[in-house]
């Protein structure tokens, strides 16, 4: 059920709305009934309602009035006006309030009835747009959550191919390491396996590899029985001038000198 509020000076006419019409019917209850418009907003206050029925001409706060202050407090409030002959050019501006529709005085029950009707259909598709406007949200926000979901589980996949070629890469400092190599390791060609290396370690494997073989390399130098030249051998390289040179520039002294500081 839809709540009315009726907005009506005349105390016949007031009664005769609230009495006399089979409002259950059109599927609205009264909820409020107001002498003039600032008894209306007051009642607003403590029972929002679906429509407003609201005669144009009363005292303290005229329909007009009444109307422009009910739907800017409360914009889903759909009004319709009881107006009479004279007052028409009052129901004119009501045009621009956005009003459903005017009932002429004296009110034939059957306008009144349709008036009502055509609010509480507008209300109607309202609600159904609403829960429409829900449920695309919905299917939205459920999408949103299987594409995070889907690179979430890409992310986990991702690292854990990395993960497999960094462990073949430890394994195997000890030799040359082709990135074709890896990349067959984890069944992947040597370009993508390259960019995705990137992606997901924020350096590139080459660089990786060199990396790991220099620190393997410095291991290595600290045991005071070992040659430069065997931990060049041991590290995959064959010739100890480049690696001499590599590990130069990356810990800032030479092998050998790196051996004596440790010792």
């Amino acid at each position: 059920m839809y709540k009315l509020l009726i907005a009506e000076d005349v105390e016949i006419i007031r009664n005769m709305l609230v009495h006399t019409m089979d409002w259950v019917s059109i599927g609205v209850t009264v909820s409020g009934v107001a002498e003039n418009g600032k008894q209306a907003l007051e009642i607003m206050e403590k029972e929002t309602p679906d429509i407003l029925l609201t005669d144009i001409r009363m005292p303290l706060l005229d329909g007009l009035q009444l109307i422009k202050e009910a739907t800017k407090r409360y914009p889903g409030i759909k009004c319709v006006i009881l107006t009479a002959h004279g007052d028409f050019e009052y129901a004119k501006s009501a045009i621009k309030l956005d009003v459903v529709d005017f009932v002429l005085k004296p009110i034939n029950t059957d306008e009144l009835s349709q008036a009502i009707q055509k609010a509480r259909n507008l209300l109607e598709e309202q609600k159904q747009q609403q829960i429409l406007r829900g449920i695309m949200n919905e299917k939205f926000r459920n999408l949103n959550e299987r594409e995070d979901v889907m690179k979430l589980q890409g992310s986990m996949k991702n690292k854990k191919i990395i993960e497999t070629a960094m462990d073949y890469i430890k394994a195997h400092l000890h030799a040359s390491i082709p990135v074709e190599d890896v990349a067959d390791t984890v069944n992947l060609n040597a370009k993508y396996l390259t960019t995705l290396f990137k992606q997901v370690t924020g350096e590139s494997i080459s660089k990786y590899i060199v990396k790991c073989k220099l620190e393997k390399a410095a291991e290595l130098l600290k045991d005071p029985g070992i040659k430069v030249y065997e931990v060049c051998d041991r590290v995959g390289y064959t010739d100890q001038n480049y690696f001499r040179d590599i590990f130069s520039k990356h810990f800032g002294v030479s092998p050998s000198e790196y051996k004596n500081r440790i010792l």
